[in-house]
């Protein structure tokens, strides 16, 4: 398996891709698990033991634009 850091936009984060490390603001970091109609799902440690379904507008406030993408 291989990791690669890449810069972004959350909407520019294919299915393909996922799940992904988003890097957060506030040295924060999530799993984006898959984006859904209702929201994305993503695994939020800071936030709760639980996955989250969370508004897209959420997730790109939060977001600080580098993901890590696994392979």
């Amino acid at each position: 398996m291989r990791a690669h850091l890449t810069r972004r936009a959350l909407r520019d984060l294919p299915d393909a891709v996922l799940p992904a490390v988003l890097f957060l603001k506030g040295r924060d970091a999530c799993v984006l698990v898959s984006q859904r109609v209702e929201g994305m799902q993503v695994i939020w440690p800071a936030r709760s033991d639980d996955p989250l379904i969370l508004p897209r507008d959420e997730l790109e406030e939060a977001y600080a634009g580098h993901a890590l993408l696994l392979r």
